[in-house]
């Protein structure tokens, strides 16, 4: 029963903040974009969707300093209250007093990692206004068999222009042969090169040879997403961990979705120890006169610890530091940190 009541209890206060940061972030948005609201009715419905785009990223950088908050003011109430001493006195132990709070902390981690890696997504692909047949930007991928490829523009899904294919070997190293190809069609098994000129190199001389068309089987050419892009931090771990495999196989740059990775990986652990920080910091709330200190301490280390984990995060995304520090450095700061404040409050 006790339990049950504190689950409840850091349940209530966690959507209540959690509703006035929507709030805020909602009010903010109407002001940034009253043109287009008071401009008709399809225009209000861009709106709502262009506030529902942005939400689970806020969601994902307001919701550790709800959890905090949420800790906080949930022990401090039943202090107040003397229900806190009350439960403790009856003999239940920090332990039994965390746990509740660690498992709905695990349920709003579950439900934010559904929101963000596949509601975003879903949003992302079915509302965003860029065209899916945009022309592709130029991309270098490694093929199979010594191959180099650049692809130069997509024109609609399935199709491609200005492509061209590299053969190189590798003892000694040197281009043997480059292909032109104005542009191809996806058929079902193969792609469908059409008005070729292939360059063949060897130490004497120059052949060119004009080519009406070339099928290749797809297996053969690099994956190519002619879907809406998606941010590394929105893909699903698996997916993010199956597409980290395709690029480096491509040899593609994949600093950005190793760190999204261990972000992933971070986060749940992120949310926990902003539970222990605030099991750290409510300790102090049974001394008189510190539950206001110990509140605007909490809204300080949240503020610092978003304003940490994005710098290190924009650090490992330019590849300036090593992905694993990039997302779990300010975890392991603010972890020592309620360790710190335990130790100091337990006294």
């Amino acid at each position: 029963m006790i339990s049950r009541y504190l689950a409840s209890e850091y349940s209530r206060f966690f959507m209540l903040f959690l509703g006035a940061f929507v709030i805020m972030i909602f009010i903010g948005n109407v002001f940034g974009n009253l043109s287009i609201i008071f401009e008709d009715w399809e225009g209000f419905l861009r709106f709502l969707r262009k506030t529902a785009l942005i939400m689970p990223q806020l969601m994902e950088f307001t919701i550790p300093i709800t959890v905090l908050l949420a800790t906080i003011t949930t022990l401090s109430t039943l202090n107040r209250t003397s229900e806190l001493l009350a439960i403790r006195a009856s003999g239940v132990g920090p332990w039994n007093l965390a746990w509740p709070l660690l498992l709905v902390t695990l349920v709003i981690a579950a439900v934010s990692y559904l929101g963000q890696n596949y509601l975003s997504v879903w949003m992302q692909r079915q509302w965003t206004e860029t065209a899916s047949t945009e022309n592709l930007q130029p991309i270098w991928k490694v093929g199979p068999d010594n191959k180099l490829y650049f692809f130069g523009k997509l024109p609609e899904k399935g199709k491609l222009e200005s492509v061209t294919l590299f053969q190189w070997q590798t003892e000694p190293y040197r281009i043997v042969e480059r292909t032109a190809i104005e542009k191809g069609e996806q058929q079902k098994t193969s792609w469908n090169f059409q008005d070729l000129q292939q360059y063949r190199f060897s130490e004497n001389h120059l052949k060119l040879q004009n080519l009406d068309e070339l099928n290749m089987k797809i297996e053969e050419v690099p994956s190519l997403k002619f879907e809406k892009a998606v941010s590394p931090r929105n893909l699903p771990l698996f997916e993010l961990r199956n597409e980290i495999e395709n690029l480096q196989k491509e040899g593609q740059d994949v600093i950005s979705h190793r760190v999204a990775l261990f972000q992933k990986l971070a986060f749940p652990v992120q949310l926990f120890v902003m539970v222990f920080l605030g099991l750290s910091l409510s300790s102090s709330h049974s001394r008189k006169g510190m539950a206001a200190e110990s509140m605007a301490l909490s809204c300080l280390l949240a503020i610092l610890f978003w304003i940490l984990n994005q710098i290190l995060l924009a650090l490992g995304d330019a590849g300036e530091i090593h992905p694993l520090p990039a997302s779990w450095g300010s975890i392991g700061l603010f972890a020592f940190i309620a360790l710190l404040l335990h130790f100091r409050y337990r006294v």
